[in-house]
């Protein structure tokens, strides 16, 4: 009996650690991350946004889409670059999610929106993170 428990606890403090060193592992990873809001207004109107630190689509019509450009800069040294998007609109864009870029490079990345037919009418809320991470070879 004390031996099988002893293996249990064994077993169970194995897994744990392998848990916490995945975590450390992955956290210590990440270089920078940056988070932008997105808005999107799903309508009938036209307007213009000069706002910088948010991405908007607005005035975009049910079975119609929109699309803006980020502009995303490496400093000097080659990372990986992944963008992920959450919200309430997430699952009508499109973007490239996963790429490496090397050292000063600058890159445009298309994000489409594209509003199913039966969307209603209103205001969508979401965030787009962009996070660097350090190049392992």
């Amino acid at each position: 009996m004390r031996a099988g428990r002893f293996w249990l606890i064994l077993v169970f403090a194995i897994v744990i650690s392998f848990g916490f060193a995945f975590l450390i592992f992955k956290t210590s990873m990440v270089a920078d991350t940056y988070s932008f809001d997105m808005y999107l207004e799903v309508g009938n109107t036209t307007s213009i946004n000069v706002d910088t630190d948010s991405i908007y689509f607005a005035g975009v019509r049910p079975g119609n889409s929109a699309t803006k450009m980020i502009r995303i800069a490496n400093d000097g040294i080659r990372r990986k670059v992944a963008l992920e998007a959450e919200g309430e609109f997430t699952d009508w864009l499109s973007y490239e999610k996963t790429e490496v870029m090397e050292a000063n490079q600058e890159k445009e990345v298309a994000i489409t929106v594209n509003v199913p037919d039966d969307a209603e009418y209103g205001n969508y809320k979401g965030k787009l993170e962009v996070c660097f991470y350090r190049w392992q070879r």
